[in-house]
């Protein structure tokens, strides 16, 4: 997959290789200045995400189906979910996640976000959207508020990232206080750069953006 990385996940119970489990989470090869963290680099207005993503993958028959997830920036005004679920179910993918996501940028942003229809609450919309069109959607998530929020809509898992409001060391205990939210109803993954390499309960596992692959 040119102009795609694949960030690799970390389950954290080993299971055989027939395991349908997503592997990783498939994202654009979008630019990033050095130092800036990647889920900021992937909000900034510099690239067409969602276009890229899409661009980057090729048509894959139905036998050639994809387990990873497929990211997709759901805040964007021209997405149209029923389109863009059409192209990615050509590309082989019927798994999606609202990454990166506006809540990265912390909660104040996000809040004035929602204020003009371009938040959060427009991600959880979209989410549930791709969910009645058939695609099992995982939900990414900075805190237990956002967890909270999405937990009507019982997505296939969450992904919890850094809102960075907060500092990056505080994230394993964020992660874990939203996996003892979710309390087994969903995998909860932590997405995170190669600092935090260990995969520690209550958490299914990381994802390992740090180290990115084609």
């Amino acid at each position: 997959m040119q102009g795609v990385r694949r960030w690799p996940i970390d389950w954290r119970d080993r299971k055989p290789p027939s395991d349908d489990r997503p592997k990783a989470i498939v994202v654009p090869d979008f630019p990033a200045a050095p130092g800036l963290p990647l889920e900021l680099a992937a909000l900034l207005p510099n690239h067409a995400f969602n276009r890229q993503l899409l661009e980057g993958l090729i048509d894959r028959p139905p036998w050639a189906q994809q387990a990873d997830i497929a990211a997709c920036f759901m805040a964007d005004p021209f997405l149209n979910p029923a389109a863009f679920a059409k192209q990615i179910r050509r590309k082989g993918f019927s798994r999606l996640c609202n990454l990166p996501t506006i809540a990265h940028f912390g909660s104040g942003l996000a809040a004035m976000s929602d204020e003009v229809g371009l938040g959060p609450a427009r991600e959880r919309e979209r989410l549930e959207s791709f969910r009645d069109l058939g695609l099992e959607v995982f939900a990414v998530v900075t805190d237990r508020q956002g967890w909270r929020r999405v937990a009507p809509m019982a997505p296939a898992g969450v992904i919890v990232g850094r809102g960075f409001e907060s500092e990056a060391d505080d994230l394993p205990q964020t992660a874990a206080a939203v996996a003892a939210d979710v309390a087994g109803r969903c995998p909860v993954l932590m997405l995170a750069g190669e600092r935090f390499t260990r995969v520690e309960p209550p958490l299914a596992g990381v994802i390992h953006y740090g180290s990115s692959r084609p």
